[in-house]
């Protein structure tokens, strides 16, 4: 090969290089761009408001105050690029009312690169008897894909603002699902068309009226969602009454009294 022909590989290696430089760059900058958790997240973290966190490998843990009802608890994977700590306010108010509640910390903000994490926090609190999974927005997408690979372990799946992409028809998994009547987020056509996916004798649906998309945490308006018509909690207040009923309804809470 003459020196004119190394010349055209060196610029076209050059070429490939500032490609995969920017594709990489361009990566970067989209996974760590995210929602972060508002003060008031901070604080029930912290302990500021509330019982603080307990910090587990992998999550937080929001328990209950008492010794009884740590039997049942709930694993709750994050939304989309949202930081893990803006679901404090909703874990804590489920653990005020008798539900062990964990978030997951997921790499990057995305649980799709961690789908199976509810099983190394579950390890972690061996006092929980009985367990349900359940996510936010594209975290109960990959929620769902959990619970449908360990039916056998999980008693249900818990969806806020979601759906399931996995076939749950035939499995004993109940599921809750939870959205706000604003919300302009949420795909409502991927929606109904994964509604199949969910035998209709085991699911709870619960419309918040006036919620949104963005205030089942508190990582402040999402772009592209519509105001609430409520207070952020006043959403997480009846977001976390409709997960105890659905649980009580189906015994995870009764049955340790």
């Amino acid at each position: 090969m003459g020196w004119r022909g190394l010349g055209k590989v060196r610029k076209v290696l050059v070429a490939c290089a500032l490609c995969l430089a920017a594709l990489v760059l361009a990566t970067a900058c989209y996974l760590l761009s995210y929602s972060h958790p508002e003060e008031h997240a901070i604080g029930c973290v912290n302990g500021e408001v509330g019982k603080p966190a307990v910090q587990l490998d992998g999550g937080i843990a929001f328990l209950p105050s008492k010794e009884k009802d740590l039997h049942v608890g709930l694993v709750l994977y994050p939304g989309g690029k949202v930081d893990y700590r803006s679901y404090a306010p909703l874990a804590q108010a489920c653990a005020e009312r008798g539900i062990s509640c964990v978030i997951a910390k997921m790499p990057a903000n995305i649980a799709f690169l961690n789908p199976d994490a509810a099983s190394g926090l579950m390890l972690q609190l061996p006092d929980v008897q009985r367990w349900y999974v359940g996510g936010h927005s594209l975290g109960g997408v990959v929620a769902s894909s959990y619970a449908r690979g360990h039916s056998d372990t999980v008693s249900g799946l818990v969806l806020l603002a979601s759906y399931s992409t996995e076939d749950l028809v035939g499995t004993s998994l109940e599921v809750l699902s939870v959205r706000g009547s604003l919300d302009g987020v949420l795909d409502q056509t991927a929606y109904w068309e994964n509604r199949p996916n969910i035998d209709s004798e085991h699911l709870t649906e619960v419309v918040v009226d006036g919620g949104n998309h963005s205030q089942f945490g508190c990582y402040g308006l999402q772009k592209g969602d519509n105001p609430a018509a409520i207070s952020e909690e006043e959403q997480i207040r009846q977001t976390s009454i409709a997960i105890v009923e659905f649980v009580e309804d189906f015994g995870g809470l009764l049955s340790a009294a």
